[in-house]
């Protein structure tokens, strides 16, 4: 989102070009709260889980998603300030959701991300007959984008997720 903010706002001219400088609006924070009113626009949401990484666990942007309905999961940084064990556990979460709660023929899972990491998962999910939404900006991966059940662009939601 930040750095489609940067496009958008004519800072840097392509995504393309934000994600070669690793460019970001700074000044861009994410609505949880719109964000689940925007996911629940078709039926009501079971269960959102937000997965992050923070040098501190009462982060105020954990806070505020916590304060919208996401049940949040967030993991400390490796020593050289990296995200690590994220990709991973929305991975396990999707797969054990599925199996554990969703009933095939009437839920949905969504996925609001857009890494190739999630692709094994993805790719899974929609052999075993689940219908797996993917949600993100149009930057998403390719190989993502076939391998769900559909894909959603966000980006002319930008300016309305976002926190005022």
């Amino acid at each position: 989102a930040r750095k489609l903010a940067l496009v958008q706002k004519g800072l840097v001219a392509s995504m393309h070009l934000a994600q070669a400088a690793h460019a970001f609006d700074h000044s861009y924070r994410l609505d949880y709260f719109k964000l689940l009113e925007y996911l629940a626009m078709d039926g009501p949401v079971a269960r959102a889980v937000v997965f992050g990484s923070t040098a501190v666990q009462d982060s105020p942007v954990w806070k505020h998603a916590e304060e919208a309905g996401w049940e949040v999961f967030s993991f400390e940084r490796n020593f050289k300030k990296k995200e690590k064990k994220i990709d991973i556990a929305v991975a396990t979460e999707m797969l054990v959701d599925a199996f554990k709660l969703v009933y095939k023929r009437q839920d949905q899972i969504v996925l609001v991300a857009g890494d190739s990491d999630y692709l094994p998962a993805v790719f899974r999910l929609t052999e075993e007959g689940f219908v797996v939404l993917v949600y993100f900006w149009g930057q998403a991966a390719h190989e993502l984008k076939q391998a769900a059940t559909d894909f959603v662009t966000m980006d002319p939601w930008l300016a309305d997720l976002e926190l005022l």
